[in-house]
C-alpha cells in the first residue's frame, strides 16, 4: 500500500509542475493522497512537502528604473524637483499604491544621487548623451510614501557627484528607514518562513556574470529563493543583446531563481528558462530624467512558498496624458495595455542556443504555476506588434545614460498648497 500511495504522489507531483493551469485541482489531489497514514514513520520530503509548501508565502513586488530628480538638480516650474517640492511625497505612487501596499515588500531602483549640498559633477567627458542628475534628501520620502521598502543604489548614476554624492543618498534613504541594496550587501527578506536573497549588481558584460556567480556561493546557506536585480545592457531596444541573454540564463544555471534586469529604459521579453524567470527589463517607472519617456512599464510581483512560486505581471504606465506627469499608473487604455504585455514575448529564433518558454516552467521543483488575476497577466503568447528597435549586439553599452528632463511646453497646474512655489 506504501509503494502505491508513494508512486501516486511522484505521478501526481509531476503532472502539477507540467501543468501550472491546474494547480488548484492538482493540490486537493496532493493533500488527499497526503491524508493517508503510511504503515511505517516517514521522513523524507514527499511526507511533509504539502504541509510546508501550504505553511506560508512571501509577495514580493519589483520596479523599474526609478530617478527621483532632475538634470542637474533643476527645479524649473513642472519639472520633477519643482514637483516633489509642490506637490505631497503620496502624489507620486498614489495611483499605483493599491498595488504596492498589498505586498510583503516592494524593490525599487533608486537611480539617482539625494543630496541637499552643492557639489562638483564628477568628469563623464563631453557629448550628447552625457547627463547627472540629483534631487534633494527629502525626495527619498517619495519611497516611502509610495509603500516602497527596498531601494537598490547599484546603477551609473549613484557616483554622478562623486563619494560625497553617494554617501548622502545612503544617509538621505536610511532616514526614511529604507533597507539598502548595495554592491556586495545582499538584502535577506523574510516572512512566514520564506527566506529571499537579493543581489544588486551591475551587468554589462559576460564577464560580469562570472563575478556574480562567485559571489552568489557567499549567500546564506538556507536561503530558498535567489534573486539577482541587475542594472545593465544597451538602451532603447526591446529586445536584449545576445550576450545578455547568455548572460542571464548563466545566472539561471549557476543557481539564481529570478533575474531582474533594468537601465535599457523601455520593456524587454520575459523568459522561463531552466526553472528560473528573466526579466530582461522592466523598463523605467517612476522617471524624472525625461518629459516624455517610453510609456510602457510593468509591476512585476512574485509570490514565493517552499518549493513552489506564482508571478503576476501587471501592465503600467510610466505617465498619462501627453506629458510625464511624474506619476505612473494602469493602462489608460485596453490596446496600451496589450502592447505592453506583446512587449513581453521572448521569441527564440532571434537568440542562439534558446531553451526557453512563455508558459510556466516545467523543469524544477522551484516553480510549479504562472497565474494571473485583476488587471495583472501572466506573460502572452500572442505575437509580438512592433519588432526590435535596433539589431542585437554582443558588445554592451559603454556610456550608459539618459535623455535629460526639460521644462515642459504646457506647464502642468500644481494643487492647492500653501508653500511658496520654487522656479529656478
Amino acid at each position: 500500500m506504501k509503494k502505491i500511495i508513494a508512486l501516486l504522489l511522484v505521478l501526481s507531483t509531476m503532472f502539477l509542475v507540467s501543468c501550472g493551469s491546474e494547480l488548484s485541482e492538482m493540490e486537493d489531489v496532493l493533500n488527499e493522497l497526503n491524508s493517508y497514514e503510511f504503515e511505517t514513520p516517514v521522513s523524507s520530503s514527499s511526507d511533509t512537502s504539502s504541509e510546508t509548501a501550504s505553511s506560508g508565502s512571501m509577495k514580493l513586488t519589483f520596479l523599474g528604473d526609478c530617478l527621483v530628480s532632475t538634470y542637474k538638480g533643476g527645479e524649473a516650474k513642472g519639472t520633477f524637483n519643482w514637483y516633489a517640492k509642490n506637490y505631497p511625497a503620496t502624489y507620486f505612487f498614489e495611483k499605483v499604491y493599491d498595488t504596492l501596499s498589498a505586498d510583503d515588500y516592494t524593490i525599487a531602483n533608486c537611480e539617482t544621487v539625494l543630496t541637499d549640498r552643492t557639489l562638483t559633477p564628477r568628469d563623464k567627458g563631453t557629448g550628447s548623451r552625457v547627463f547627472w542628475f540629483y534631487g534633494p534628501s527629502a525626495n527619498a520620502k517619495i519611497f516611502t510614501a509610495g509603500s516602497v521598502e527596498v531601494t537598490g543604489v547599484v546603477n551609473n548614476h549613484m557616483k554622478d557627484y562623486g563619494q560625497a554624492g553617494y554617501e548622502d543618498t545612503l544617509a538621505a534613504l536610511k532616514k526614511e528607514n529604507l533597507i539598502i541594496g548595495d554592491y556586495n550587501k545582499p538584502v535577506y527578506l523574510e516572512k512566514n518562513g520564506i527566506k529571499a536573497a537579493i543581489m544588486f549588481v551591475n551587468l554589462w558584460s559576460l564577464g560580469d556574470a562570472d563575478k556574480i556567480i562567485a559571489d552568489m556561493k557567499n549567500l546564506d546557506a538556507d536561503t530558498d529563493y535567489k534573486i539577482i536585480y541587475f542594472h545593465g545592457g544597451i538602451e532603447a531596444t526591446n529586445y536584449p543583446e545576445q550576450w545578455k541573454v547568455n548572460a542571464c540564463r548563466k545566472l539561471i544555471d549557476a543557481g539564481a531563481n529570478f533575474v531582474i534586469g533594468m537601465h535599457p529604459h523601455v520593456l524587454q521579453p520575459i523568459e522561463e528558462y531552466h526553472g528560473g524567470v528573466i526579466v530582461y527589463s522592466l523598463g523605467n517607472f517612476l522617471f524624472g530624467g525625461n518629459t516624455a519617456p517610453v510609456k510602457n512599464t510593468i509591476i512585476y510581483q512574485v509570490e514565493l512558498k517552499k518549493g513552489s512560486y506564482s508571478q503576476n505581471v501587471i501592465p503600467c504606465q510610466v505617465y498619462s496624458g501627453s506629458r510625464n506627469n511624474w506619476q505612473p499608473c494602469y493602462p489608460e487604455t485596453e490596446s496600451s495595455r496589450q502592447r505592453t504585455l506583446d512587449l513581453l514575448i521572448m521569441t527564440d529564433k532571434r537568440y542562439s542556443g534558446s531553451q526557453s518558454s512563455n508558459t510556466s516552467s516545467a523543469t524544477s521543483s522551484n516553480t510549479s504555476s504562472t497565474t494571473s488575476n485583476g488587471n495583472s497577466s501572466t506573460t502572452p503568447s500572442t505575437t509580438p506588434s512592433e519588432t526590435p528597435s535596433t539589431t542585437p549586439s554582443e558588445t554592451p553599452s559603454t556610456t550608459p545614460s539618459e535623455t535629460p528632463s526639460t521644462t515642459p511646453s504646457e506647464t502642468p497646474t500644481p494643487p492647492p498648497t500653501t508653500s511658496e512655489s520654487t522656479e529656478g
